[in-house]
């Protein structure tokens, strides 16, 4: 889990490196549920990252 207390919303660079990280701990064979939270939303581009 990661969560974010920025003053900004979080944007797509961010949530792609929060992706990237996801899909290397799941080759590394780490099971679980990723999730990532925000206080202060995410910007309209990261949204539509998955």
């Amino acid at each position: 889990m990661e969560v974010k207390s920025w003053e900004r919303p979080i944007s797509k660079s961010d949530a792609e490196k929060f992706v990237k990280t996801v899909e290397d701990m799941k080759t590394l064979g780490i099971k679980g549920y990723f999730i990532y939270y925000s206080l202060n939303g995410f910007e309209d581009d990261a949204k539509k990252i998955s």
